[in-house]
């Protein structure tokens, strides 16, 4: 019967990046909500740009919890608890997620234009 390697190094890599993933997604989602929820016009609160906001950072905090979950399970065994390969797929998404929200604070959803009285 073949074993499948085990892949100590990268547990501990995966399970140090997971975390730093999620605190840098925590400090830019709370620079966001400082700087436009407080001094947004209340057309903005209503916009679905917070909405979609709250759905990645979400997604990406339930993945890097996951992952951390995964990487101390597996150290912890001393074998794979999932595939490598996946989770560096889910660390890269996670990346992703904190760029996207971090470029998202340059853009601000186009206000409504206020009509001209007569």
């Amino acid at each position: 019967m073949h074993h499948a390697p085990y892949h100590e190094q990268f547990w501990v890599v995966a399970g140090t990046a997971a975390p730093v993933i999620a605190l840098s997604l925590t400090v830019i989602i709370t620079g966001l909500a400082r700087s436009k929820a407080v001094n947004a016009p209340v057309s903005w609160r209503t916009a679905t740009w917070p909405v979609f906001w709250f759905a990645i950072t979400s997604a990406d905090f339930i993945a890097m919890g996951y992952l951390t979950f995964v990487s101390l399970m597996s150290l912890a065994h001393g074998a794979d608890r999932m595939s490598p390969t996946t989770v560096a797929v889910l660390a890269f998404l996670g990346v992703i997620a904190v760029w996207f929200v971090a470029v998202s604070n340059t853009i601000t959803p186009k206000e409504e234009s206020e009509e001209p009285s007569s």
